[in-house]
């Protein structure tokens, strides 16, 4: 792969995720050096603090339109006013989304914090290794 194609494939990746310059690099087989001269040439820390700033104003504008939709649809019905298809078919589809949203970031964030603390040994329950854990804390 070319230079210029890697350095735009590591950008996305750094930038528009929550990878680590050492997991780009892994996943690109760049050197991690590299990376991080990359990334302080085209500025991607900044990139991606206003990267992630846009996506979670995204989201709480998706959640405050819904609710505002919800309150709205939910006013009517009360009311006893005939409460439009199109509302309620909208209402479910973002209801759907921000399930989906919620579940992803969720998992994400549990993601990050297993990645966070490190490889885990493998065929051993995690009831065992909090004993271990313990046993080693109390030495």
């Amino acid at each position: 792969m070319k230079k210029q194609a890697l350095f735009e494939d590591a950008e996305r990746a750094y930038v528009g995720g929550d990878q680590s310059y050492d997991e780009v690099a892994a996943k690109l087989g760049v050197a991690e050096k590299t990376l991080r001269i990359w990334g302080k040439e085209g500025n991607w820390s900044e990139k991606r603090a206003k990267f992630h700033a846009k996506r979670d104003s995204l989201d709480a504008k998706l959640y405050e339109f819904t609710d505002e939709l919800m309150t709205s649809v939910l006013k009517d019905w009360r009311e006893g006013q005939q409460v439009d298809p199109g509302r309620l078919y909208a209402l479910t589809r973002l209801i759907d989304k921000l399930e989906k949203a919620r579940s992803f970031e969720a998992q994400t964030k549990a993601d990050q914090k297993e990645a966070a603390a490190g490889p885990r040994a493998e065929g051993l329950s995690e009831e065992v290794l909090k004993k271990i854990e313990a046993q080693i804390k109390m030495m």
